[in-house]
């Protein structure tokens, strides 16, 4: 019974380990590479561990039918069971090449050999048989001993490939073959001693520490290999989350003079028409700006006097409208929209300005003419609406500019 034993607790410590392989998984991108013959594997062991039990019973209980019947299905559970692993393992390690092709068959050629010698044990004892005259003894045939040692050449040979595979493999990932390795050297070491003992349990001990070692390799490093993909998405996700920031401050700001562009203003009056729209748009003010005769300084002293007259004339609209968003609407056209502090002294702010500019055209500085108007929601239906009435009257203030400016120069000569 200590035979039936093992098998059960094999069965029982391979289930409870491996629970979380049947069951769906939570992450989009499964943390178990190949689960579903991952699965599969696991069922033909677990199913191996069931007939490796009941073939102990059996054989403390001298049943020599229960005996024959439970050692035709143990041998076809290996079979199955090496195979679905062969399939496992290609598509664990992910590699499509002529290894990965001919372990697929090699383990066909396992399964139709193993099922052929089983065949003709029925009437040639090739594999096993029982000896009645000694309580039904259990005889290992020939055929058992070759199914054995292509067994141990299989997992030799795939554990030296994923070896070398891992040698030279980089992570994320690498635990996969590390996994592999592992689990070929224990199926490889305890096989070999079933080969020397074979009424001892040491085929279930050998998958049991394999899929243990696949569970900790697979399961624990596919998490690491997730938490670090996990990482490298998140990482380009805020390369690509800056990239767009910079790629959207690029669009959203004049280049020249550093206040916000055409664009931005753009996408500003669809907000305020938005909430003008459903009624929720608070108090607020605009300031239409146009710098005079920037067209004669570009004429006259070229086009890098033009940028530095703007520039000037940027810095003076900002040291009076300190708290509002500035927009450059055209080539010499820019907007203020006043809200907060500069909407509560709007009316101080812009006569500040227009002495300010007053006296620029004594002195021969910059000369911005303004004109403001105010939101109504009785009569502003749109962001446009209060433009055009601030155009208007900036236009007013700018012809009485120039008018003071003639004067001036009518005077000088």
């Amino acid at each position: 019974m200590a035979y039936s034993a093992v098998g059960l607790i094999a069965l029982t410590v391979t289930i409870i380990v491996n629970f979380g392989v049947f069951k769906k998984p939570k992450f989009k991108k499964d943390l178990i590479p190949a689960r579903k013959y991952y699965r599969i594997f696991l069922v033909s062991v677990c199913c191996y561990y069931v007939l490796d039990a009941g073939w102990g019973l059996f054989d403390a209980l001298h049943n020599g039918i229960g005996l024959y019947i439970v050692t035709y299905l143990y041998f076809v559970a290996v079979a199955v069971s090496v195979y679905m692993w062969s399939r496992y393992t290609v598509e664990h390690m992910g590699e499509k090449n002529h290894f990965s092709n001919l372990l697929i068959i090699f383990g066909w050629m396992f399964v139709s050999a193993q099922m052929v010698l089983l065949l003709i044990n029925a009437f040639v004892p090739v594999m096993f048989k029982f000896d009645a005259d000694n309580n039904y003894a259990y005889v290992a045939g020939g055929g058992r001993h070759v199914s054995l040692i292509i067994q141990i050449i299989i997992f030799v040979i795939t554990g030296i490939y994923s070896f070398l595979v891992w040698n030279k493999r980089k992570e994320p990932g690498r635990s996969r073959y590390l996994a592999i390795v592992l689990c070929c050297s224990a199926m490889a070491i305890l096989l070999g001693f079933q080969f020397a003992f074979p009424l001892l349990p040491l085929y279930s001990l050998g998958y049991l520490v394999g899929t243990t070692f696949l569970h900790t390799f697979v399961l624990e490093g596919g998490k690491d290999d997730y938490r670090k993909t996990l990482e490298e998405a998140l990482a380009n996700d805020k390369k690509h989350q800056d990239e767009l920031e910079i790629a959207q401050l690029l669009v959203s700001t004049d280049p020249l003079t550093g206040v916000k562009s055409k664009h931005a203003y753009v996408e500003t009056e669809i907000q305020y028409d938005t909430r003008i729209g459903y009624g929720n748009q608070r108090d607020f003010s605009l300031v239409v700006f146009d710098l005079n005769d920037l067209k004669e300084i570009n004429d006259t002293y070229g086009h890098e006097a033009g940028d530095k007259y703007l520039q000037d004339g940027v810095k003076a609209i900002k040291d009076i409208y300190k708290r509002s968003t500035l927009f450059r609407v055209g080539g010499d056209e820019f907007v203020a929209l006043l809200e907060a502090e500069d909407f509560i002294f709007k009316d101080d702010l812009i006569e500040k300005f227009n002495r300010i500019m007053d006296k620029n055209v004594i002195d021969g500085k910059v000369v911005v003419s303004a004109g403001m108007a105010d939101y109504d929601k009785k009569k502003d239906f749109s962001l446009g609406s209060v433009f055009f009435k601030a155009d208007k009257r900036m236009y007013e203030r700018k012809k009485e500019l120039k008018d003071k400016k003639s004067k001036i120069e009518v005077t000088e000569s």
